[in-house]
């Protein structure tokens, strides 16, 4: 409510105030109960299949190794650095990102400091710190880079253990195969009270893919022109977190009953690396904030910009982690 004037939030409590009394007023008539009743039923059943549906199931197996080794190829392979044309906010979106791990940089005083970037891309973040290091999955970014640059993978970084003071990664987890494997990395480069900068896209939808929300409907079957239509609901951040609060506290009473670390959970995601109809079209995966916050809580790091509380309601945002390694 902070973006409301004062007028608006007046206006809003007395809309909250006549709800509430229409609703009492109306409580004594039994066919309001009735409806009342039968509308909680629906809304429970309906959340519980909506649990079910989006639940984390995945996680990191053996397995995808193959799968992570094919990926990698592709990103080797496809890496031209430039946003294509039609993506004309990507360097609105890099100027953002600059001034946020820029903040990040002057706040915890990492200027001097010895600081690794996971996914560097193209490098445009290579300057805001003096002792840089970025990587990047392709050799082909090397071109964009006057500062040291490693070719590897973020999975199994070539770096030995607690190298760095600090280290960020933004837009890049979701590409990642084995994503846990890939924190698990970062956690070992970064020394014992280090920082680590986390951003990636969050929760990337299942329809990215196959871009339902840039195409028309000219360009779909039936069945997928009644998903596009869905996105009108699907996408509203109240239906949502309709179901991902419910799964944030189931995950949350799983964490405190294991009594240890947590394995990282998500969704995996079905890739498109012919047609990169909008972004994260390419992303293997969606992880959620709170999953992989605690994730880093329950291997005893500290969240520096975020309660538990905040952390459990808030859907986006970068996490900044102290790295607290147990002895």
């Amino acid at each position: 409510m902070a973006h409301l004037s004062f007028d608006d939030r007046i206006g809003l409590v007395f809309l909250s105030l006549s709800v509430i009394f229409v609703i009492i007023t109306a409580w004594r008539f039994r066919e309001f109960r009735t409806a009342v009743r039968r509308l909680a039923v629906v809304m429970i059943i309906l959340m519980i299949a909506l649990v079910l549906l989006h639940f984390p199931y995945d996680f990191d197996t053996p397995s995808a190794a193959a799968k992570a080794f094919d990926d990698e190829k592709y990103y080797i392979k496809e890496f031209v650095g430039e946003a294509a044309p039609e993506f004309e906010n990507f360097p609105e979106l890099h100027q953002q990102i600059k001034h946020e791990v820029a903040s990040f940089v002057e706040r915890h005083a990492l200027k001097k400091k010895h600081v690794l970037d996971i996914g560097a891309g193209t490098g445009y973040l290579q300057d805001i710190v003096d002792d840089y290091t970025g990587l990047d999955i392709a050799p082909a970014a090397q071109r964009y880079f006057h500062k040291r640059f490693v070719a590897g993978s973020a999975t199994a970084l070539p770096f030995p253990d607690n190298e760095f003071d600090a280290a960020w990664s933004v837009f890049v987890y979701e590409h990642v195969v084995n994503p846990e494997r890939g924190f698990m990395e970062a956690r070992r480069v970064v020394r014992n009270g280090g920082l680590f900068f986390l951003s990636p896209a969050w929760n990337c939808p299942t329809w990215l893919a196959d871009g339902y929300e840039v195409r028309p409907y000219s360009d779909f079957s039936l069945r997928e022109k009644l998903v596009k239509a869905s996105l009108i609901l699907r996408t509203l951040p109240a239906f949502q977190a309709y179901y991902r609060y419910p799964i944030r506290a189931l995950r949350l009473l799983s964490a405190y009953s294991s009594h240890g670390p947590t394995k990282l959970r998500y969704n995996l995601l079905h890739p498109n690396y012919s047609n990169y109809w909008e972004a994260d079209s390419d992303a293997v995966n969606s992880i959620d904030r709170f999953e992989a916050l605690q994730w880093f809580l329950s291997r005893g790091d500290e969240c520096l910009n975020c309660s538990l509380q905040r952390g459990f309601w808030f859907q986006d945002g970068p996490l900044i982690l102290q790295i607290n390694k147990r002895q």
